[in-house]
C-alpha cells in the first residue's frame, strides 16, 4: 500500500497544482526603470533570423537510499522571426525532432517510449505562431484553438494508450480507476500550458530587469501561493555583455496541503475498499509536521542581444525522502541572425 502512496503523490502532488503553487518568483522591476545596476533582459531580432534548439526532460524517481532515471524525451525545435516591427515580433516555434530513452530498465518505462513514438509522428512539423512586444516577452498565441484542440487530442491519446500496458489495465480490473473519467476534470488550459512550456521557457523573463548581484526574497502563505523563499542570482559578463540570471526557491507545503491535493484522487477511486485503504495509509505516512517540500529552480543565459543561449528549470518535490526530480534544459544548437 505504501508504493501505491507514494505513485499518488508523483501523479497528483507533484505534477499538480501544488508544484504551480511553489514556482520560483524572482524580484523584478519594469524595464522601463533601469538603473545602473541593473541588466534587462530584451530581445533584439530581425526578420528571417532563426534560432534551433535542443531540448531535454528528464525525470528522476529518489528514495532516503536511491536515486534512479526514469525518462528523457528530447526535442529539437526551430525558432523563426516572420515580423520585426517597432512594435514586436511575429515568431514560428516548429517542432523538428523528438526522441526518448530510459535509463530505468520496466515495462512502463519501455511503454512511455512507445507512447512518445507513436505520438512523435503527430507532433513533428506542427508550428506554433506567436507574437511578442517589442521586448520579446510573448503576447499573443495565433494558432491558439488549433494548439489546443492537438493537446487535448495528444491527451486522449496517450490514455488510450496506457490501457495497452498490462500494469495498468490490472490496476483497473483491480481497483476500477477510470483514467478517462478522471482526465475529463483535467483543466484543458493546463494541457495548452504543458504544450507550451518549453517555448514560454525561452521568453520566461524578456521584459523584466534585474539587480545585478545576489537577492533574497521571503513570500507569506496566500489563498494563491505557499510561503516560500526565493534567492535571485544575476551575473554579466563585463566584457561580452552576456547576462544570467538565476532564481531558486524553497517551499513548504503544510500537512493539510498535501492531503488536500490528494484527497481529490482518493474521491475518484470506484473501489470502497481501496479508497478506504488508501485514505488510512494517507494518514499513516503524512502525519508529521514537515508536509512537502517542493524546490524549484529556473535559470537561464543570454546573449548581449537578448538571445537566449540556455535555460534550466527544475522542481525537486519530496515528501518524507520520497519524491522525484522533473529537469528540462534548452541548449542553441544553431543560430543565423
Amino acid at each position: 500500500m505504501r508504493n501505491i502512496l507514494l505513485t499518488l503523490v508523483c501523479a497528483t502532488l507533484f505534477v499538480g497544482g501544488v508544484v504551480s503553487r511553489a514556482q520560483a518568483r524572482p524580484q523584478q522591476e519594469n524595464v522601463d526603470e533601469l538603473q545602473d545596476s541593473t541588466v534587462s533582459v530584451v530581445a533584439y531580432f530581425s526578420k528571417n533570423d532563426t534560432l534551433v534548439y535542443w531540448i531535454d526532460n528528464s525525470r528522476w524517481k529518489f528514495t532516503p537510499t536511491d536515486t534512479v532515471q526514469t525518462g528523457l524525451v528530447s526535442a529539437k525545435v526551430r525558432l523563426t522571426v516572420v515580423d520585426s516591427t517597432a512594435t514586436g515580433y511575429k515568431m514560428d516555434y516548429t517542432f523538428l525532432e523528438i526522441k526518448s530513452d530510459s535509463v530505468e530498465n520496466s515495462s512502463l518505462s519501455k511503454f512511455q517510449n512507445a507512447v512518445t513514438e507513436k505520438l512523435e509522428q503527430k507532433i513533428v512539423g506542427n508550428t506554433i505562431s506567436f507574437e511578442t512586444d517589442e521586448f520579446g516577452a510573448i503576447t499573443k498565441i495565433n494558432n491558439f484553438d488549433k494548439v489546443k484542440q492537438h493537446a487535448k487530442t495528444l491527451f486522449s491519446e496517450g490514455i488510450d494508450e496506457m490501457y495497452k500496458v498490462p500494469e495498468i489495465a490490472k490496476l483497473k480490473d483491480e481497483t476500477n480507476i477510470d483514467l478517462k473519467a478522471m482526465a475529463k476534470n483535467i483543466d484543458t488550459d493546463k494541457l495548452v500550458d504543458s504544450y507550451l512550456e518549453e517555448l514560454k521557457l525561452l521568453f520566461a523573463y524578456h521584459g523584466l530587469a534585474f539587480a545585478i548581484g545576489q537577492s533574497h526574497g521571503h513570500q507569506d502563505a496566500t489563498n494563491e501561493n505557499y510561503e516560500n523563499d526565493t534567492y535571485t542570482t544575476v551575473t554579466v559578463d563585463p566584457e561580452s555583455y552576456n547576462y544570467s540570471v538565476e532564481v531558486e526557491a524553497f517551499s513548504l507545503i503544510p500537512r493539510e496541503g498535501v492531503k488536500e491535493v490528494l484527497g481529490y484522487f482518493i474521491e475518484e477511486l470506484k473501489n470502497d475498499h481501496l479508497r478506504n485503504a488508501v485514505g488510512h495509509e494517507l494518514d499513516n505516512h503524512i502525519n508529521f509536521d514537515a508536509g512537502a517540500i517542493i524546490e524549484s529552480l529556473y535559470s537561464i543565459d543570454c546573449l548581449a542581444n537578448g538571445c537566449p543561449l540556455g535555460v534550466v528549470s527544475q522542481t525537486v518535490s519530496s515528501i518524507n525522502g520520497y519524491g522525484q526530480i522533473k529537469q528540462t534544459t534548452i541548449n542553441l544548437d544553431y543560430a543565423n541572425y
